[in-house]
């Protein structure tokens, strides 16, 4: 998955992703996981200066839980 943090057509911008893992938790209980981010500039046609692509890995932690939500 990965959303536009500042995007022009012109002049370039920047994007973050990440890998999200499935993890199948029981009910009542959580899992711990690891997973890594993208972070990422880029230059459009319009950068003055041009400059090359840049990429940014960060690692992430979280915890995962099943959770009922109600309709």
């Amino acid at each position: 998955m990965s959303v536009a943090l500042i995007l022009t057509i012109d002049t370039g911008g920047e994007r973050f992703g990440f890998f999200l893992p499935f993890i199948d938790v029981a009910r009542d209980q959580t899992a711990h996981f690891y997973t890594v981010g993208i972070y990422e500039t880029f230059s459009g046609p319009d950068s003055v200066p041009h400059r090359p692509s840049t990429w940014r890995c960060l690692e992430m932690t979280g915890t995962a839980q099943s959770v009922i939500v109600p309709l």
